[in-house]
């Protein structure tokens, strides 16, 4: 059974224009406001595990339901907004993808 090429792509002159353009956009944009971290600062600080995310954003929901108890070594501020950028971030990449590679349709 032959594979079907599923994918070809080819780009004009101007859409690589566009799309080097906007990349650099996107690149001005985040300029001093994101950071490389070396590996062992990001073996240090690691991810979010799916699960984790789960719990993130309970503990979210509880900071806001009952702010007396979020602990003082906690800044509900930067919290809240570390918490909304991360939000536009995977919002921003997942619309990014699903452009990029959008989902077979199904037929039946």
């Amino acid at each position: 059974m032959a594979l079907d090429n599923l994918i070809s792509l080819s780009f004009t002159a101007e859409e690589l224009t566009k799309l080097d353009q906007s990349l650099q956009t996107i690149e001005t944009v985040l300029s001093g406001k994101t950071i490389n971290l070396t590996p062992e600062e990001r073996q240090q600080y690691g991810s979010i595990a799916e699960q984790n995310k789960l719990f993130v954003n309970k503990a979210k929901i509880y900071m806001e339901q009952y702010p007396q108890y979020v602990p003082n070594f906690l800044d509900k501020v930067e919290f809240d907004k570390d918490y909304q950028n991360s939000c536009l971030i995977l919002k921003f990449c997942w619309i990014m993808i699903t452009t990029i590679m959008p989902s077979p349709s199904i037929e039946t």
